[in-house]
């Protein structure tokens, strides 16, 4: 067994998949899309390997925009400068957790950006940066 722990690996081989060589992301893999691997290479984006990750329209940019206007002019400002600089070069996955951010209290958003809630998050890291500079 490699070091992630397929209990169907044996040998580099999957015995679930038609003997293919074992790889956590394949269909029908019993791992397929259940973990977040710290190796961002083996997290396929949605649709697989090839394809591409959609780029947002401008009517994504807009609503989002939108959804970005909060009740407090400081919050406001950190996200509007976050979705001009940084949203469009996100994963899917980062764009998925930000838009999840923007679901939370307006107080509970303010601390994660000002740092003063833990998080390891690279979302938030860059809403920091945005709120920093």
């Amino acid at each position: 067994m490699s070091g992630w722990g397929c209990p169907h690996e044996i040998a580099g081989k999957c015995q679930r998949v038609n003997n293919l060589p074992c790889d956590a992301g394949m269909k029908g893999c019993v791992l397929f899309g259940r973990f977040a691997w710290a190796d961002d290479s083996k997290n396929r984006p949605a649709g697989g390997w090839g394809a591409k990750e959609p780029k947002p329209t401008e009517l994504d940019l807009n609503r989002l925009r939108w959804r970005c206007r909060r009740g407090m002019l400081e919050l406001d400002l950190v996200l509007e400068r976050f979705l001009g600089e940084n949203y469009t070069q996100l994963t899917a996955r980062q764009q998925q957790e930000f838009e999840a951010l923007l679901e939370l209290e307006d107080h509970e958003l303010w601390q994660r950006v000002r740092g003063e809630a833990a998080t390891a998050s690279v979302v938030e890291q860059m809403l920091r940066g945005c709120h920093n500079t």
